[in-house]
């Protein structure tokens, strides 16, 4: 016997959009602390990290690879030169309404040390949404020290969440 299905127009505008955004991201890891660095192949997903024992800004230069564009963020203090490395993860999308989850699937995990991604809802209030309306969350990423080589770490970060529609 097949289900119901429920159309409601009323219930589809109150819950607002859902998106669902897989980005692959890369961690570069090197001997020096001023080496290391984290991409995304994603232009509105910014990684940030400690870097030379100094942590992102929104104070520092536009042009520093330091620039927290969201001063909202409120990331703990980021830490590349030990294990767990906690990395900081922007999504500029100023639209979101609720975080239904964000995750680092163990399975897509290509790495020499890092054997797991924990991430935490950070922004206003740790509700992982920023004043701004933007994702803002931090990833301990387990047996991870960014300082300890140079190798390349990939994984992907699954985001879904949801916008209010107008």
């Amino acid at each position: 016997m097949p289900y119901p299905v429920i159309n409601s127009p009323s219930l589809n505008n109150s819950i607002g959009e859902t998106h669902d955004l897989w980005t692959f991201c890369t961690l570069k890891s090197a001997f020096s602390d001023a080496d290391v660095r984290g991409f995304t192949d994603i232009v509105d997903h910014k990684l940030y990290l400690e870097i030379g024992g100094v942590q992102p800004s929104s104070s520092v230069a536009a042009t520093s690879l330091l620039y927290l564009a969201d001063s909202d963020a409120g990331f703990p203090t980021l830490d590349s030169n030990a294990a767990p490395a906690i990395i900081g993860s922007v999504i500029y999308c100023e639209n979101t309404n609720l975080i239904v989850v964000q995750e680092v699937p163990t399975a897509l995990i290509s790495s020499a040390g890092m054997t797991a991604g924990v991430v935490t809802k950070r922004g206003a209030s740790g509700t992982g949404i920023s004043a701004s309306k933007n994702l803002c969350t931090s990833i301990s990423c387990t047996g991870l020290d960014l300082e300890s080589g140079a190798d390349t770490h990939t994984f992907f970060l699954h985001t879904i969440w949801k916008s209010k529609t107008i």
